[in-house]
């Protein structure tokens, strides 16, 4: 019983390490996705600003929307909201 359980511990660690370093794979294009549309100048500031301070990378798109790597969504949307 402890064998199967230290086994399942294991299998289920080396899934969620593999899913973690699938986005460190060079050469992978990453999907981003607009995170702050349709902002004021003061708005669209301090999104930045938060998004630099958290070390999330961002562009700005030709509509002038904040986007973000999809990876990066939930640590954006826990610092910035």
């Amino acid at each position: 019983m402890k064998t199967t359980c230290t086994i399942t511990i294991i299998i289920a660690f080396v899934i969620l390490l593999g899913a973690n370093l699938s986005d460190l794979v060079p050469g992978k294009s990453q999907t981003f996705v607009i995170f702050g549309q349709n902002m004021n100048a003061e708005l669209h500031e301090a999104l930045v600003s938060r998004l630099e301070k958290n070390k999330i990378d961002y562009q700005i798109d030709k509509q002038g929307n904040v986007t973000i790597a999809e990876k990066d969504v939930q640590r954006a949307v826990i610092c910035c909201s």
